[in-house]
């Protein structure tokens, strides 16, 4: 009798360890396709402010700095700097110290 009741705990215990491990491989799961929403939304994002970093650039022919930029945009300019770095890597724009030109615009005035 002692070894049968032993025997139904073991088993009901390892039931629940089961739905445990299951219950965390559904949550992880979920977790992850929430993350990965997460980041096709910002770079979906990202791709948006580069383009509403380019205009911004574009319209200033005479040079304009991340902080103006940032200030026009209405965000922080320090979300602004990876953009315009990527945007002078890619030769979308380009960079005199601290001040980014439409490409091919850029001279430096002495």
């Amino acid at each position: 009798m002692l070894r049968t009741l032993v025997e139904t705990m073991r088993r009901s215990t390892r039931r629940a360890l089961a739905n445990a491990r299951l219950t965390r491989r559904r949550q992880a799961l979920a977790t992850r396709g929430g993350l990965r929403r997460q980041r096709l939304a910002a770079l979906g994002r990202a791709d948006a402010l580069a383009d509403r970093v380019l205009d911004v650039v574009d319209a200033h022919p005479e040079g304009v700095d991340a902080r103006d930029i940032g200030n026009e945009l209405g965000i922080d300019w320090r979300s602004v700097t990876a953009v315009t770095s990527r945007l002078v890597a890619s030769g979308a724009a380009d960079q005199i110290d601290r001040n980014f030109y439409p490409n091919g615009k850029a001279s430096r005035k002495c």
